[in-house]
């Protein structure tokens, strides 16, 4: 019974670093289409304002 518990912890721990590992793939795509999304907001306010 030990061994069982064991290796299901062990796959919950496998588990677990899998999806901070997306969260931070996630993360990071998210910044960068924000600061895409930002800059194109600058360049549109100014082009508006000539």
């Amino acid at each position: 019974m030990r061994p069982a518990l064991l290796m299901m912890l062990f796959l919950l721990a496998g588990c677990q670093k899998d999806f901070e590992q997306r969260y931070s793939d996630i993360e990071t795509e998210v910044k960068k289409d924000a600061a895409r999304i930002d800059a194109d907001m600058r360049k549109d306010a100014e082009d508006s304002k000539k």
